[in-house]
């Protein structure tokens, strides 16, 4: 040691000394080094160099350890300790040296030693990396704050997180808090480093989940109904009228690039083989200027869907120019009229349906068009052939889905974007 000041060293213990030394060389070639020992503040009541204060215990090695005090006797002229063994130090030990009180114990041989090689002292390497902690994230828009701290036994000099500078808001004794924004989600790497150019080497890794938008939160739970191209599977084609009985020769839809196409034989429904009670149903469709088609609801596996269960119409007002505004696009067929007319002729438009027991709400391009308690419809409503159909309170509330195409001209309805998510009871 290079310079040791000991300062009012008279309180405390005056049995144990200020530097306890051992008697007990492991190696064989111990040795501690001192130079400039300065004691200031009048007697330190204690010896600052000696056997500990406690019990002693026997030597188990050979010799002891070599304590030198450098210039204590003047320049060049080193003074050399020596913690007696146990047995001797209970004896009077007439060769023990001089007496040094009170830098030297009773307990410890001193004599001249000459001018001793102060050894090399190590030069301090500051090898230790750094440690950060992500602390807080927080989502600001289209951006994310990110919050942490990092600590080292030197100086924090950067922060960088996914490779760019965090600012360093606080420092304390080695800690830093920082904090920086970051554009999207994804992964975040914060690592620290510090003033000797060590680098982090575990930096802290956290995963940015954004918060689902309002439109990501309404489609959650959805279950498309045409995931793949080809012939729908999981559906049937039967007749328009009767679905109970088989469709036309030949009579096929298909879904291209994700878009439904009706049979191009005209009078076929597309009918779910599972059922459904309670659900939301959304999709996108479109008409050619003569087109009629139609979404069944709740129906069973025989009839006619318009009046056995329910049909929310989709037919253009050019396929039948006669045609009340129950049987044009938004009306329950022939039983209720929307409550505006929100159809674009030859666009897409969008149906958001909602089935739950007796209700029954409808958006037409995000237009409500009703808002419904079947239980209030007692009127019945007239079948093609002239005769009564079941009033809307008493159609069934569970039953299948499908989609009519009965266009006249070349185009068929298009359907894309399908989608159903079942209510839980």
């Amino acid at each position: 040691m290079d310079g040791l000041l000991l300062e009012d060293m008279g309180r405390g213990n005056s049995h144990h000394p200020v530097v306890h030394m051992t008697d007990n060389d492991l190696s064989g070639e111990s040795e501690c080094h001192f130079r400039e020992v300065t004691v200031r503040g009048g007697d330190p009541g204690r010896p600052i160099f000696n056997r500990g204060g406690s019990s002693r215990s026997d030597r188990v090695t050979e010799k002891g350890v070599a304590y030198y005090l450098h210039d204590h006797y003047g320049p060049g002229r080193d003074a050399k300790l020596v913690a007696l063994p146990t047995e001797r130090a209970e004896q009077t030990r007439p060769d023990r040296g001089r007496e040094e009180a009170p830098m030297i114990g009773e307990d410890v041989i001193v004599a001249e030693a000459g001018d001793v090689a102060f050894p090399e002292l190590l030069e301090p390497v500051d090898d230790e990396p750094p440690a950060t902690a992500i602390l807080e994230t927080g989502q600001d828009g289209e951006e994310w704050m990110v919050r942490g701290v990092s600590h080292d036994n030197g100086e924090i000099v950067k922060v960088l997180v996914n490779g760019a500078e965090a600012d360093l808001s606080r420092t304390t004794a080695g800690v830093v808090d920082w904090e920086i924004r970051l554009e999207g989600g994804g992964a975040v790497v914060a690592v620290a480093v510090d003033d000797a150019g060590n680098e982090e080497l575990t930096p802290h890794r956290v995963r940015l989940v954004a918060e689902a938008s309002e439109e990501e939160k309404a489609e959650e739970g959805f279950v498309p109904l045409f995931p793949e191209d080809g012939i729908p599977k999981g559906w049937t084609v039967s007749h328009w009228a009767d679905v109970s009985e088989p469709a036309p020769e030949g009579a096929v839809w298909t879904v291209k690039d994700g878009i439904l196409h009706g049979s191009p034989s005209r009078g076929t429904w597309l009918v779910s083989e599972n059922e459904f009670a309670d659900f939301e149903l959304r999709f996108e469709f479109k008409l050619g200027p003569t087109g009629n088609s139609g979404c069944g609801l709740r129906f069973p596996a025989k009839g006619d869907p318009a009046f056995d269960g329910l049909e929310l119409q989709m037919a253009d007002f050019r396929y039948n120019t006669k045609a009340q505004p129950s049987e044009l696009t938004g009306g329950f067929y022939r039983a209720v009229a929307p409550k505006k007319d929100t159809y674009f002729p030859e666009e897409w438009n969008e149906y958001r349906i909602i089935l739950h027991g007796s209700k029954a709400r409808v958006w037409l391009n995000n237009q409500r068009i009703h808002d419904l308690d079947l239980d209030e419809f007692d009127e019945t409503v007239k079948r093609h052939d002239g005769s009564d159909a079941p009033a809307l309170k008493d159609r069934p509330r569970k039953g299948r889905i499908g989609f009519q195409e009965l266009s006249r001209g070349a185009e068929r309805v298009m359907i894309r974007g399908a989608r159903i998510k079942v209510m839980e009871d």
